[in-house]
């Protein structure tokens, strides 16, 4: 009832797997020599790059790549990070360093996490909090492998749970809606609530005593894997 592969199975599999990799880079390489550089490219990304930083340099990509499809996968930094170890993405986009083997990370934009509130009656007149009283206010989280969590949790000094977590939520999209319905307060990167500050639905309120939360996107690719010229590119 049960289908498995023999052992010479696995053999030819992981043998294969490396033939038609070799195939799609040697193609792939004489398409650049070429200047006619065409192909496919996977792209993993964290929900903050993934929404608000790649769409407009994918856009650019494509209008000098024109033959090169794009495919953009969008979870979280840790699922990201471990697609580019195990060969499913070429590269990957996050916005925490983890520890995960047979990956580094450069460095390629920054941004801030601020406070972000409804603008409410109670919160309109606010302009700052301490972090006592902030610990008690009702908190949206992201999920534990979030990167923006990371972030928060290795500046602040401690995690997450000490704050009064009243809800977990895996995107920033649904903190942002749980924001605006009142259900609490978080802390977001600033690219994500722009629209939201522009239009008067949240705010930012200022942490006492809390110096700058600045966070940085990485770019992750595979120790040990030769970059295609679609990827380096």
């Amino acid at each position: 009832r049960n289908i498995a592969p023999t052992q010479a199975a696995n053999i030819l599999y992981r043998h294969g797997e490396i033939i038609l990799t070799q195939r799609q880079a040697a193609l792939q390489e004489l398409m650049a020599f070429l200047d006619r550089l065409e192909g496919s490219l996977q792209v993993s990304a964290s929900t903050i790059p993934g929404e608000y930083l790649l769409p407009q340099l994918l856009v650019d990509f494509h209008f000098q790549f024109p033959r090169v499809d794009v495919n953009l996968s969008i979870s979280d930094s840790t699922k990201v990070c471990h697609q580019v170890s195990c060969g499913e993405a070429d590269l990957g986009f996050v916005g925490a360093r983890l520890d995960v083997l047979g990956v580094e990370y450069r460095p390629f934009a920054s941004d801030q996490l601020v406070l972000v509130v409804p603008n409410d009656a109670k919160w309109q007149s606010i302009e700052q909090i301490s972090m006592e009283d902030l610990l008690q206010e009702p908190f949206l989280a992201r999920e534990s492998g979030s990167g923006t969590r990371l972030s928060l949790e290795r500046q602040i000094g401690f995690s997450l749970n000490q704050f009064n977590v009243k809800t977990v939520l895996g995107s920033t999209n649904a903190i942002k809606e749980g924001l605006k319905a009142g259900l609490g307060i978080s802390v977001l990167s600033h690219l994500a609530v722009q629209t939201e500050f522009a239009n008067g639905l949240l705010k930012t309120v200022h942490i006492e005593d809390g110096k700058s939360l600045r966070r940085d996107f990485f770019v992750v690719t595979h120790t040990s894997r030769t970059l295609s010229p679609i990827a380096e590119s």
